[in-house]
């Protein structure tokens, strides 16, 4: 049974003690969409996404449970039960190095990883939209760490080629965003090429009030 629940979107630690097997539940309540409309468009997309997009270097959705009103709770809730990422993100890593940077090989197997996640991203005509170090979680395995693209809640499909919205981390946005103009898949490349500079040298490359101006 789930930990915890929220009344926001939050993940929470979960075992299923048939299979032995732990996961992350991240509960959704279905009241607080009710009062935010454009919160329902998001989830279905972030499901849609994760049903659709498997590989190793992406956190897999096991399912999706729907509760209803109980004698314990008067609210109902999406429950996501997700992969299991004991590891927590490359930030919870770099804090622990001295230097707070990662040496550049390391820095170069975890792009290498998250870049096999990407790619099988945009194969399938979807965009992230939110690439960035909380959004990449790490695994333990046999092989050593796994580094898993996680959080699809903007990613969408972009059969037309280009998408519109304003949408993901400010320090991580490329020019068009931060320009309301048409973007492509582009700005996932931009984001990561962010991610990778934070993690070799524990900073942003822009980060003034007025990021455009920056850049």
């Amino acid at each position: 049974m789930p930990l915890g629940r929220s009344s926001s979107p939050a993940k929470v630690p979960y075992r299923h003690y048939s299979a032995s097997k732990n996961y992350a539940v991240k509960s959704i309540c279905k009241q607080l969409v009710k009062k935010r409309p454009f919160l329902e468009k998001y989830i279905k997309q972030e499901i849609e996404a994760m049903n659709l997009l498997k590989h190793p270097n992406l956190v897999i959705q096991e399912r999706v449970i729907e509760s209803t009103p109980t004698t314990i709770s008067a609210n109902d809730y999406y429950f996501m039960v997700l992969e299991y990422c004991d590891l927590g993100n490359p930030l919870t890593h770099q804090a622990k190095i001295k230097t707070k940077c990662f040496p550049l090989k390391e820095g170069l197997e975890i792009l290498s990883q998250i870049m096999h996640g990407l790619r099988v991203i945009h194969e399938k005509n979807y965009i992230h939209r939110d690439i960035k170090s909380e959004n990449v979680l790490i695994k333990s395995s046999e092989r050593g760490r796994i580094f898993k693209i996680a959080d699809f809640g903007f990613a969408r499909p972009v059969k037309s080629g280009t998408a519109s919205t304003v949408c993901g981390t400010q320090k991580y946005m490329a020019p068009e965003i931060l320009k309301n103009l048409p973007y492509t898949r582009s700005v996932d490349i931009w984001a990561l090429d962010i991610l990778f500079l934070f993690m070799l040298f524990a900073d942003y490359p822009f980060k003034g009030h007025d990021l455009l101006f920056d850049i």
